[in-house]
């Protein structure tokens, strides 16, 4: 079931009462959704089943059709990881747990207020939302701004903290000759404390890492990142 990619994210509302659905395509409309409604929950499967999928479900369980409990697990079965948001009228813990056992992302007991609904579609589009990271690039290699990640082609490199910090300087500088002191001092400022391992030691793990030739010693300068 392919993700939705419209310029407006699609809600699809699955709720069998007219008022209650209206209010909330209108409430949802208002919100920034391309929404569409269904009052059947056969329907609704096969909605979802002929994609593309939407970017959230509010979904009722007492439906005509199709129970909602069992279109929520049909949609968990087949592998879908799209946000539900689950409305009703069963209030007891039991039925609560049984639709978060379900794979419901969240769950709101009516009656229900549209603004904490509204509140809880935006905490689940923050949750769901994706991390884009900044990165800097020399090459094939490529380093988180804030020197969290690395990636060499691509592929995530497991790096110690401090390396990723030397790999930074290194990017960062473009090509240019770094001495250790320069080095030192963008790997160890404002950390709060200090590895016990020798320079030498962090740039031969870092250099290994890479690959050979990767990082060029200038004798008596320093080294720079090829």
């Amino acid at each position: 079931m392919p993700m939705d990619t419209d310029r407006l994210p699609r809600c699809l509302i699955v709720e069998d009462d007219r008022i209650l659905g209206e209010t909330l395509s209108d409430a949802m409309a208002d919100a920034g959704f391309e929404v569409e409604w269904i009052a059947d929950g056969l329907a609704a499967r096969d909605r979802l089943a002929a994609g593309p999928e939407p970017a959230l479900v509010i979904l009722d369980l007492g439906l005509p059709g199709l129970d909602g409990t069992a279109l929520l697990a049909w949609l968990r079965a087949h592998g879908s990881e799209l946000p539900v948001l689950v409305l009703t009228a069963r209030d007891s813990v039991e039925n609560r747990i049984e639709g978060l056992n379900l794979g419901a992302d969240d769950y709101l007991v009516k009656p229900f207020d549209l603004a904490e609904l509204l509140a809880r579609v935006r905490a689940l589009q923050r949750r769901i939302a994706p991390v884009t990271v900044e990165r800097d690039r020399w090459g094939d290699i490529e380093v988180a701004c804030d020197a969290s990640q690395a990636w060499l082609g691509g592929e995530p490199l497991e790096l110690t903290g401090v390396e990723l910090r030397m790999l930074h300087a290194f990017v960062t500088h473009r090509g240019a000759t770094l001495s250790q002191s320069h080095l030192e001092q963008h790997i160890y400022d404002d950390m709060p404390e200090h590895s016990s391992n020798p320079f030498a030691v962090h740039l031969s793990r870092l250099r290994r890492k890479l690959g050979e030739g990767r990082i060029v010693n200038e004798r008596g300068l320093g080294w720079r990142l090829a």
